[in-house]
């Protein structure tokens, strides 16, 4: 996720879980960002509620850190905390709204698959070559098996050895371990 920040150079608040970054952490980032010339009222603070909170006589609130966030890059807060900022999760409202804004506008599209292909594109490229087999596939399968005619007892066979092979390819069939099993076969 924080790919795309980070080559955007800027420090989104609304992509940070900020409810897990304790007041410490807070307090520091505050004392960075004053320290590179942010002056309270830029953050939307006068001076002495900011005075009490660096001296820890008030807490660094949701909003003062989501103010102080807007004048941090991904790698500054990474320099001063130590690691990366905590993601606020995305949610399927998030794709759908998403997918909702690409289906209506070609440039926003064109976007979204330049960053898909770059941060998801070997991943992408796997999942399209491979099938997932569900239940669904092997009651299939015994249906097909009945309608050969085939007995009970070699459906149950047949339905033993196949639950085996897909166990072992952890239920996902793709070219190579198929492949493979044919040769282990042929060999």
């Amino acid at each position: 996720m924080w790919g795309i920040v980070e080559v955007l150079h800027v420090m989104d608040p609304s992509l940070v879980n900020i409810s897990l970054i304790p007041q410490d952490v807070r307090r520091r980032l505050l004392e960075y960002v004053l320290a590179k010339g942010v002056r309270p009222s830029d953050l939307g603070y006068d001076r002495t509620y900011i005075y009490r909170v660096r001296k820890g006589l008030r807490p660094v609130t949701d909003e003062l850190l989501r103010a102080v966030l807007k004048y941090l890059t991904v790698d500054e807060y990474v320099e001063v905390v130590g690691e990366k900022p905590p993601v606020e999760e995305a949610t399927v409202n998030d794709i759908i709204k998403v997918i909702s804004k690409a289906l209506r506008d070609p440039e926003f599209r064109k976007i979204l698959i330049t960053y898909l292909e770059r941060y998801l594109g070997d991943y992408i490229r796997a999942c399209s070559s491979t099938y997932t087999v569900s239940e669904e596939d092997i009651e299939y399968f015994v249906k097909v098996l009945r309608s050969e005619g085939r007995s009970e007892k070699t459906i149950r066979e047949h339905l033993r050895y196949l639950r085996r092979a897909l166990s072992d390819l952890d239920f996902t069939l793709s070219p190579e371990p198929v492949e493979d099993g044919f040769n282990l076969l042929e060999g």
